[in-house]
């Protein structure tokens, strides 16, 4: 299956007055070709533009290279304006929209994040980088998730996971479906932060999730 590639169309221009070098006629179609680069036939850019003539009478072909100059500039002018090739960079701008919508939603998970942070309270749940908490920089693995269990004007009191994960990913993962909720899941000794700590550990992306349920 061919999931990318490049492709060729055929657009129609006017009708010109030149001669033919075949059957020596002056009524000519203009033409051009677009090749454009493709993912899933959905074109992401051209990547070739030619002008070409028609003769209606013998249809004697000139493309490309074979085109006179004196015509090949105005046949590329009038065939291939933007708002008619604007289409061939459709995967282009869809993926121009989901970077910026995927930055978008970052940007606003992380606002929401820091008024977390700033503000916690009972039931938040972190995913730390327990080498920050260890002092430590080789853990096979690193990653563990806090609760929120009591939340004073200037500390914070958290429980950490009895579970260690290799990724960010499997912690978040293991958050998302519930299983925290298990009853061997926490260390019951807590540890307590003041909350500017908390906040310096977000900053320095040590903490990199932040979820209230």
């Amino acid at each position: 299956m061919i999931i990318f590639g490049t492709r060729g169309k055929a657009l129609s221009g006017d009708a010109l007055q030149a001669v033919c070098r075949s059957c020596g006629n002056s009524s000519h179609i203009s033409f051009g070709v677009l090749r454009y680069f493709h993912i899933f036939w959905i074109p992401v850019f051209p990547t070739k533009k030619e002008a070409g003539l028609e003769c209606q009478h013998c249809k004697y072909t000139l493309l490309g290279k074979d085109m006179p100059n004196e015509f090949k500039d105005k046949i590329k002018e009038s065939i291939f304006p933007f708002k008619r090739t604007l289409p061939y960079f459709t995967g282009l701008i869809l993926f121009a929209v989901l970077i910026v919508s995927g930055y978008a939603s970052e940007m606003t998970r992380k606002d929401t994040e820091k008024t977390y942070v700033t503000a916690p309270q009972i039931n938040d749940h972190l995913v730390v980088d327990l080498r920050a908490l260890m002092d430590t920089e080789t853990m096979e693995y690193p990653y563990g998730i806090m609760r929120a269990t009591k939340v004073s004007d200037e500390e914070v009191e958290l429980q950490i996971s009895n579970y260690s994960y290799q990724y960010s990913s499997g912690a978040l993962k293991v958050l998302r479906d519930q299983s925290s909720r298990s009853a061997d899941f926490w260390i019951e000794e807590p540890y307590i932060f003041t909350k500017a700590y908390l906040i310096e550990l977000y900053n320095d992306n040590k903490v990199s999730k932040v979820l209230r349920p």
